[in-house]
């Protein structure tokens, strides 16, 4: 995490304002489930749209998951991991987080922490590693272009990459109109390799696309890509 996003995060009031109830009501052996119900409330009242979407996420997230194999115990932190994805943006400021228009270089340089500020606070509230980790690398793109320029992830982060990318497109907000379903899959099949996982992509296209994929069937064929920046901003 650069400086910046580290003194922006280390506001101390702040801070401690989100992390001292959830001390003084869990105690040193904080139950996960409740402590994970706790931020997502707070998460919901800074902003409703952040909250919802990382539910719709988890949802997709967890079904990828089922798909792909994995055990009860790795889905059970997949699903927490997808839930507290975007957490990090509790440290952005709400005009940001609903800003109609472009954010300005700078702006979007404070965005784009907000998975740093997630992985910082969860490992504070010692959440596992592997659901940090996820969180922290959910901007990570397959080709290695990410936030982080990291291009060997975790299966939970790049499950997470594909499921925030397809709900913020699917749903609109200030600053960008829904797509339909058509438009997605043809920007997400375009991204397939590049951005995101292409096993994961298509095991997860046979989710929210079980009957369109057939008929899309184009993978070849170019989408206007909306800006990277649209989908980073989720």
């Amino acid at each position: 995490m650069s400086m910046h996003c580290r003194k922006k995060f280390l506001n101390i009031s702040f801070l401690m304002s989100i992390i001292v109830p959830i001390y003084r009501q869990e105690g040193k052996r904080m139950d996960k489930r409740k402590t994970t119900g706790k931020l997502l409330m707070k998460l919901k009242n800074h902003n409703g749209w952040c909250c919802s979407h990382s539910i719709r996420v988890s949802r997709y997230a967890v079904e990828t998951g089922k798909c792909l194999g994995l055990n009860d115990k790795e889905i059970d932190c997949l699903f927490t991991a997808a839930l507290l994805h975007d957490i990090g943006k509790l440290f952005i400021p709400k005009r940001l987080l609903d800003k109609p228009g472009k954010l300005t270089k700078a702006e979007y340089r404070l965005m784009k922490c907000h998975a740093g500020f997630g992985y910082l606070l969860l490992k504070i509230l010692g959440y596992p590693k592997e659901i940090g980790e996820a969180v922290r690398n959910h901007h990570e793109r397959y080709d290695g272009r990410g936030y982080r320029r990291k291009k060997e992830i975790s299966l939970f982060a790049a499950i997470i990459c594909v499921a925030d990318a397809y709900d913020a497109m699917k749903h609109s907000r200030p600053y960008r109109e829904t797509m339909d379903d058509f438009e997605i899959y043809c920007a997400m099949a375009t991204g397939s390799g590049e951005q995101f996982n292409p096993v994961i992509w298509r095991v997860m296209s046979g989710i929210v696309f079980p009957v369109k994929q057939n008929l899309y069937g184009m993978e070849e064929e170019k989408a206007n890509d909306s800006s990277n920046q649209t989908m980073d901003r989720e």
